[in-house]
């Protein structure tokens, strides 16, 4: 899986393996949670091993802006609270 593309530094090849969720159509909530865990490991590899925090922005925005739909308490704060630190990041940085 995407984890052992990311062992091995082949992110683009862990970015691709999560990619290929959001291609599932899924009928059950449960669904939504992989959708959103795949999110949150995308942003995570560009963030933590691509250092780009713009894109990872991004990804937990997708988690945010879905929210009604992707209703997973847990995830949305996670995102949120990503997506602060990630700016504040960027605003000292001299980014945003």
């Amino acid at each position: 899986m995407a984890q052992s593309f990311i062992k091995k530094q082949e992110y683009e090849k862990a970015i691709l393996r999560y990619e290929k969720i959001f291609k599932i159509e899924f009928r059950r909530s449960i669904g939504y949670y992989y959708q959103n865990q795949a999110n949150i490991g995308i942003a995570r590899i560009y963030e933590q091993n691509l250092n780009d925090k713009k894109k990872a922005i991004e990804c937990y925005m997708e988690i945010i802006n879905n929210k009604d739909k992707f209703n997973f308490p847990q995830q949305i704060k996670y995102a949120e609270d990503k997506v602060k630190k990630l700016k504040e990041d960027l605003f000292f940085e001299g980014q945003y």
